[in-house]
């Protein structure tokens, strides 16, 4: 498949096809990166994880409620570590640049295109902020996951 500029930047669905989860029917990839998705998903479960997406296709209204809602203080934005930031302390600048560590602009998120995907392990529960880095660091319920993942992911086509 081409994909068209439309598709790239969100403003296309026409390239995806709705992945069935038992959480959310609202996910959507790529023919090709469901297909790996499902591969990996199966292959966590032999190892005792619950592979699940938090998030999938975005289109470019959504990650732009996500951008202005993070910038206008209305949205979390964490640094490095999963810490949330004083956004009032910061410059617009500053403040794009510490939105960006987590979030794309709208029309430049690989969500877009239906390959990207965020997923977490729910065998131990879904948190209540599942994308959140601490989960996923030392001592946090998805670090084995996390541990799985690196060693496994590429084995699928992902990174």
């Amino acid at each position: 498949m081409k994909l068209t500029p439309e598709m790239l930047t969100g403003k296309s669905r026409e390239h995806l096809i709705n992945l069935p989860t038992p959480h959310s029917p609202n996910h959507f990839l790529q023919a090709e990166a469901m297909k790996a998705f499902q591969g990996l998903q199966q292959s966590a479960a032999k190892n005792g994880f619950n592979l699940q997406p938090a998030s999938s296709f975005r289109d470019f209204e959504r990650q732009q409620l996500i951008w202005n809602g993070k910038f206008n203080g209305e949205r979390k934005v964490h640094d490095d570590a999963g810490n949330p930031l004083d956004l009032a302390s910061l410059d617009d600048w500053q403040k794009a640049q510490a939105i960006l560590r987590w979030s794309a602009l709208p029309g430049g998120s690989r969500h877009h295109w239906g390959t990207d995907l965020d997923i977490i392990d729910i065998s131990k529960g879904y948190p209540k902020d599942p994308l959140n880095e601490k989960h996923f660091n030392e001592g946090g319920q998805m670090h084995e996951f996390k541990k799985w993942l690196d060693k496994n992911a590429e084995h699928f086509g992902f990174y």
